[in-house]
């Protein structure tokens, strides 16, 4: 799915041992900046340890089991870790313009579709965390 939306390269984590050393191989020293959307405390502690020296890591996927990251690593390669909650209510036209003129591509992104009567169902893949994106069709 990355690579079709423009994605150099790409490391699936069930070919590699290590997720960050993959990246960092991959990039030549690390991530300039990571964006972790899903979640999930694994995969948060991955995209900060991907990064390279003076690298950003921008949280967006919302969790409330806990995380660790190292400090120490932090200050020393003079990191920095953001969180974010999506964008604001001023971005949203803009986003919506980006979709209407084709800009942003979002209907590669919609992996499932289901019907009202189907919505357990739709419950129940999120869940699993299958798919990039599913929708119900009204």
């Amino acid at each position: 799915m990355a690579k079709k939306f423009g994605a150099i390269a790409t490391v699936n984590p069930k070919d590699v041992e290590s997720v960050p050393k993959a990246i960092r191989k991959l990039t030549g020293g690390g991530a300039d900046h990571s964006i972790e959307c899903i979640g999930n405390p694994k995969t948060m502690e991955q995209a900060y340890d991907c990064l390279r020296i003076g690298g950003r890591f921008t949280m967006v996927g919302y969790s409330e089991k806990p995380m660790t990251l190292n400090a120490a690593r932090m200050q020393y390669r003079e990191m920095e870790v953001i969180g974010s909650l999506g964008c604001g209510m001023v971005d949203y036209p803009k986003c919506i313009e980006m979709v209407r003129i084709g800009k942003i591509q979002v209907v590669p992104m919609v992996t499932a579709k289901f019907t009202l009567d189907q919505i357990n169902e739709a419950f129940d893949t999120l869940r699993r965390g299958e798919g990039i994106r599913s929708i119900i069709v009204f």
